[in-house]
């Protein structure tokens, strides 16, 4: 049997992808999206926000924890706007599959 892997390693966001389509994954159907998460310089931005409790594994914040030493910010702020900026791209893809 013929192994459908759909393999793509790239740094920046390519138009002639089949971004959106749904096709059948190693999982079940999987749709590609382009990989917009931002740089950790992005996300130590300063705004206010109402207060969570939020548990994560030890390398997450590590990882975290470490990047805002070097950038003199702080790792929730971090975390946070990488959240909504997570947010704000799945509204956005959210809304273009309902309109469809």
């Amino acid at each position: 049997m013929k192994n459908n892997k759909l393999t793509i390693k790239f740094k920046e966001a390519r138009d002639d992808l089949p971004y959106g389509e749904i096709f059948e994954g190693t999982v079940g159907p999987m749709m590609l999206i382009p990989n917009f998460l931002p740089p950790p310089e992005e996300l130590a931005e300063a705004i206010k926000h109402p207060k969570i409790t939020m548990t994560v594994t030890a390398r997450t914040l590590k990882y975290f924890k470490s990047q805002a030493d070097r950038l003199g910010s702080s790792y929730q702020r971090m975390m946070r706007n990488l959240l909504d900026q997570y947010v704000e791209k799945m509204e956005k893809i959210d809304a273009k599959r309902s309109s469809l």
